[in-house]
């Protein structure tokens, strides 16, 4: 279990992982994450008037600058699913990486090497220790 954990923060702090978040947010970019419906209707109820507006996500990124701005908490919102999305995403696929699992084993295996010094330090070392009787 401490191993997962372990791996999970490395990932996490990796500069290669966040520079892959980065790229994937700016890609994504683009994509409208926020739609939002203006509706004018009469004292009877009837619509005389009905607009949609979609936002692409960087001009949420841009919007949330302004904390006072009216619709601050939609755009908010927005940013902070298009950044969950990526950030779940990109770590999935680093976490289920071939690549990230032997990074993983080898740096358990050089934790492990460096922390068992009371072994032999060479493979003859161990032969003649094994072969040494008192």
């Amino acid at each position: 279990m401490s191993s997962k954990i372990d791996r999970s923060l490395a990932i996490l702090l990796s500069w290669r992982f966040l520079l892959c978040v980065l790229l994937i947010l700016f890609v994504t970019s683009w994509v409208p994450l926020l739609s939002q419906t203006y509706t004018l209707q009469d004292e009877d109820g009837n619509i005389l008037q009905e607009q949609t507006n979609k936002v692409r996500a960087w001009k949420s990124w841009t919007r949330i600058i302004h904390p006072r701005a009216a619709d601050f908490l939609s755009h908010l919102y927005a940013v902070s699913v298009h950044l969950g999305i990526c950030l779940v995403t990109t770590f999935i696929v680093w976490y289920l990486s071939p690549q990230e699992k032997k990074r993983a084993i080898k740096a358990e295996t050089e934790q492990a090497v460096l922390m068992n010094e009371d072994g032999p330090d060479t493979e003859e070392e161990g032969i003649a220790k094994d072969n040494y009787h008192d």
